[in-house]
């Protein structure tokens, strides 16, 4: 439960998460109305409905039968003659399903994570759940800008990008050993100029914002799974921004401390951070088990949809 003391002219609507329109409009009339004055918090949460329940049992089944699979040997692998591991073999070491697992893992750990706090624990804080949503989300963007265009030369350059900004980061939180970044750009170049691929946009790097708006596009084709403004909610979350907490948040009165200045008590519940979770269940779901191209395959994941 968080106590908020907010200036607050006007009602707050409920909003449904998904419904972006809505959102918007209401953003962009409400987001000077209120201001933080202080936030006090203790832990507190509204009781589920069964379908909430059900829905978190069986993301956590498949979230813990994917963990268990990410930790053993062979599984994950990508069999010969398949479209990824042709795609491997046009990249020297820098190999197109190595930066898959590493993103779709790390998707999968953060999933676990957020089941198991609400399913083994019980527990579901304010804030902190929407930050790890966050981190499902941007981790099952990324594997999904990486595998889903059709055409190789366009899956080899997403792959040669995200190689280079490894270095680039790994250069700038660790000065000094290794391979340094310069080497590792050059060959990165060295395998576009070879392919035929601009070197320069082989080594450029999209943002996170810009997997998501792919995603939330590409998605939306194939499953009808909205990405983008579930990730800006929990980006919100992540930043402790305002409209976040007072949009997804159950709000309560709790005293007038004077005209036009409210007590407010905000607690989350289980079922409206289903709204947040299931978008990036379906879309971990939609990259690892589904075929976003004709020629991709994989084993199929059993995951409870």
């Amino acid at each position: 439960m968080t106590t908020l003391t907010v200036h607050f002219d006007r009602e707050l609507r409920r909003l449904d998460p998904e419904d972006a329109a809505a959102w918007r409009a209401w953003l962009t009339q409400h987001q000077l109305d209120y201001m933080l004055i202080a936030c006090p918090s203790v832990l507190t949460y509204r009781e589920p409905t069964k379908r909430g329940v059900g829905e978190w049992l069986k993301m956590h089944e498949a979230a813990k039968n994917l963990a268990e699979r990410a930790g053993t040997d062979g599984e994950f692998e990508t069999p010969p003659r398949t479209t990824m591991a042709g795609d491997d073999a046009c990249l020297g070491a820098y190999h197109l399903t190595t930066a898959f697992r590493m993103c779709i893992g790390a998707a999968i750990d953060h999933l676990y994570v957020l089941t198991s706090l609400i399913v083994d624990l019980g527990r579901l804080n304010p804030s902190a759940p929407y930050s790890v949503a966050r981190g499902i989300l941007e981790n099952a963007a990324a594997s999904f800008w990486l595998i889903h265009p059709r055409s190789r030369d366009e899956r080899i350059e997403r792959t040669l990008q995200w190689w280079a900004q490894n270095a680039r980061d790994q250069h700038k939180a660790t000065v000094g050993g290794g391979t340094t970044n310069d080497e590792i750009v050059a060959r990165v170049k060295e395998l576009a100029t070879a392919r035929g691929l601009d070197p320069d946009r082989a080594t450029s790097w999209p943002s996170s914002t810009d997997m998501v708006k792919y995603a939330d596009i590409e998605a939306r084709t194939l499953e009808r799974i909205p990405v983008l403004l579930p990730w800006q909610i929990c980006s919100g979350f992540a930043h402790g921004r305002g409209w976040a907490q007072m949009g997804m948040l159950q709000t309560e009165t709790v005293r007038e401390v004077r005209p036009a200045v409210q007590q407010m008590r905000l607690t989350n519940s289980v079922d409206r951070m289903l709204s947040v979770a299931q978008p990036r269940f379906h879309l971990l779901a939609t990259t690892l088990g589904r075929r976003c191209r004709d020629e991709w395959v994989l084993r199929s994941v059993p995951l409870g949809k």
